[in-house]
């Protein structure tokens, strides 16, 4: 991830995480923010895909609900959450949105159900662990990682949204084929070991 100061994140409302259509979508950094009715700024979704780096709590949600909105998105994206099981090292840890806001800068941030003045405090907290996690992101020199995770979310997520064609036939087709070359590996192996068994 890019150093950014200040570092732009978005928060969309809740029921666009859940496949809804944005509603209202709050931008900003650590300092300021702007709540805006996506439905009145369809081309906010231009706006925000031009941008180099956005950072978000649910990136990948986040990147399908503005694919939905606007039928656009940025290409990279600092995830709060991927960033975290990247520092974990794979470990087990607490990701809730809550707990990485205490673990980082020392403060809870509300739940966004709670209504817009809500929304804009997770954002200003989202931007402000996201500074805290590229700075343990730089300091175990895990930066180029990070650039390889920030880069997968936009068409990971827009693949879940979209779906992936499947060339059936063909799937089946490797499908047998494996079988069989699993018969066959299972053939020699008994036979490997019917021949070179102890007497």
């Amino acid at each position: 991830m890019e150093e950014a100061d200040p570092f732009v994140c978005v928060e969309v409302d809740p029921e666009a995480l859940e496949g809804e259509k944005i509603t209202v979508i709050c931008v900003g950094h650590a300092t300021d923010t702007a709540l805006i009715d996506a439905r009145q700024t369809p081309e906010l979704g231009e706006e925000l895909a031009s941008k180099h780096l956005l950072g978000a709590y649910q990136a990948k949600a986040t990147h399908r609900a503005l694919i939905r909105t606007f039928g656009i998105g940025p290409e990279r994206w600092a995830c709060a959450m991927l960033v975290e099981q990247l520092i974990s090292g794979g470990r087990r840890v607490e990701l809730e949105l809550s707990a990485l806001a205490e673990r980082y800068i020392g403060k809870s941030v509300p739940e966004a159900s709670e209504g817009l003045s809500a929304i804009r405090q997770r954002t200003q907290g989202i931007a402000a662990l996201l500074q805290k996690q590229i700075e343990q992101i730089n300091a175990e020199n895990l930066r180029l990682v990070s650039k390889i995770e920030a880069q997968a979310v936009a068409a990971i997520a827009e693949m879940e949204e979209a779906g992936m064609p499947l060339d059936v036939a063909k799937w089946r087709s490797l499908t047998e084929q494996a079988e069989r070359e699993l018969e066959d590996i299972d053939g020699k192996l008994q036979h490997f070991l019917l021949k070179n068994a102890p007497k």
